[in-house]
């Protein structure tokens, strides 16, 4: 059956920015060698008072503040391929509850792909995911009036259950990035946005934790110059 050409051209698209560079650098962490109450592993600058090392993952603990966890070994090249996997267990609901990876220069300049569980007030919302961008200290920046980003047409969402394993990846190149959220490898969620305006386009991988307990494994990074 041939698909029409926007689907047709929407898969190219994904296709092109899933794979990852043919010359990037891999790395890896599992925590698998990690022992309870060992220091957290080299090459990485972790919060101790937001997380905890366990043998094979790296648990949040559920602190209210947005923390993250910088994977200081892997360096901010052009093309990065980023992957995790999260279970977010959960969350006291007092804020806006977050858990998932991002791109991060500072605390002031990242993107952000994450599971979101609103607060417990607002009873009209359901848990939602969502890329979204801070630069320059303006959170949203990526949809922020004149300056906002063009959005990829691959655009999708789900409500999210907590105790889930989900599989997260970031694809970013020089002029684009694209987030995925699978569900035991079925895509669930999935945006992107061209960098046609002033945007954070490199930075270190981070996994995030904002008021969820949670659990990050698998963690992977391919990296091009």
């Amino acid at each position: 059956m041939k698909l029409p050409a926007t689907f047709a051209i929407a898969a190219a698209l994904i296709a092109i920015l899933c794979a990852a560079p043919s010359n990037a650098a891999p790395y890896a962490e599992t925590f698998s060698a990690a022992a309870v109450g060992s220091a957290f592993p080299a090459g990485w600058n972790i919060p101790a008072a937001d997380f905890t090392l366990v043998p094979g993952a790296l648990v949040s603990n559920g602190n209210g503040a947005k923390s993250f966890a910088v994977w200081n070994t892997v360096p901010a090249g052009n093309s990065v391929t980023y992957t995790a996997t999260i279970t977010a267990v959960e969350a006291p609901g007092k804020g806006w509850d977050a858990a998932g990876i991002g791109i991060w220069v500072d605390n002031d300049n990242y993107w952000q792909l994450a599971l979101i569980q609103p607060p417990a007030e607002m009873t009209n919302l359901k848990n939602f995911t969502e890329l979204a961008e801070m630069y320059n200290k303006e959170w949203n920046s990526q949809g922020a009036g004149a300056k906002a980003l063009t959005a990829l047409p691959v655009s999708s969402g789900f409500e999210w259950k907590p105790g889930v394993p989900y599989q997260f990846k970031l694809v970013v190149s020089p002029d684009q990035i694209l987030g995925t959220i699978s569900d035991a490898g079925v895509v669930k969620a999935q945006r992107g946005f061209k960098f046609n305006n002033p945007a954070v386009t490199k930075g270190k991988p981070v996994l995030i934790s904002g008021g969820f307990k949670a659990r990050f494994t698998d963690v992977k990074a391919e990296v091009a110059p």
